[in-house]
């Protein structure tokens, strides 16, 4: 999120209209922005409150140290667990993982499964969910997933125990589809505007499918400092971005582009 870029983006976005702004990361939450705009309809930004959470269930999502904003979600996690009277009580956390993380290693119960099943897990849950008496009109379900069923009895009486204090969270890596699942059942536990809010993306540029290479469209690119072919097609030639640049004076060591200041 930067005020520059944003300003920017409006710019070249005003003298170039048809033109097409994409934004790639290696390791972006995209899944989960999409998820987020198929059910709104608008781009928001999700924050989860850990510290406002009794039950914790963490889908592959490694929110103390890999996920987005871990170092909140540790200091408010870590919130839920202090206890400063005899009758506090602390927050509980299951994880459902494939590989072991520093989540993993923090969890009351913890759930080793397939990236890939971790999906029907979160049906199943939904099913047992349904069995215990939570309302989820035109929202999948099904029993037909091998999970240790104790395990999800458990899990489903403490989240119903706790509407409006838990949590449920789906890692980056895991398919559109299970984050949108996974946003409607904390519809369903009343958790929306207690344990996870949803704020407008004002002045950031979200990564998206159009920035991986197949999605953008024949014609020139421009990169950060360079206008070049796509990917797919064949070399220009040799070209050199600290070529492209040149040293900021009185700014350190920092750099900036030819274009930025064209009377300089």
């Amino acid at each position: 999120r930067s005020v520059d870029l944003d300003r920017y983006k409006k710019a070249f976005r005003k003298a170039f209209p048809k033109s097409i702004w994409a934004t790639f990361e290696p390791l972006s939450d995209e899944n989960i922005y999409k998820a987020i705009d198929n059910i709104a309809g608008k781009s928001l930004r999700p924050v989860y409150h850990y510290d406002k959470a009794d039950i914790i269930l963490a889908l592959e999502a490694d929110f103390l140290q890999t996920e987005s904003e871990s170092l909140t979600a540790a200091r408010g996690f870590a919130d839920g667990r202090r206890l400063e009277d005899k009758s506090d009580n602390m927050n509980r956390l299951y994880v459902v993982e494939n590989a072991y993380s520093i989540t993993g290693g923090m969890a009351d119960h913890r759930l080793r499964l397939r990236s890939g099943e971790i999906g029907g897990f979160l049906i199943a849950l939904t099913a047992e969910l349904k069995n215990q008496g939570l309302k989820l009109d035109n929202i999948p379900g099904g029993d037909k997933y091998d999970v240790d069923k104790k395990w999800l009895s458990a899990l489903a009486e403490d989240l119903l125990k706790a509407r409006g204090k838990s949590l449920i969270v789906a890692g980056r890596c895991q398919p559109v589809w299970v984050h949108e699942l996974a946003y409607l059942i904390n519809d369903a536990l009343g958790n929306i505007g207690e344990t996870i809010e949803f704020h407008k993306t004002k002045d950031a540029s979200l990564a998206d499918r159009r920035g991986r290479r197949g999605h953008v469209p024949p014609g020139p690119v421009l990169s950060d400092t360079a206008l070049r072919r796509p990917p797919s097609g064949p070399p220009p030639g040799p070209c050199s971005i600290r070529g492209a640049m040149r040293p900021c004076a009185g700014r350190g060591r920092g750099w900036e582009t030819k274009s930025m200041y064209p009377g300089r």
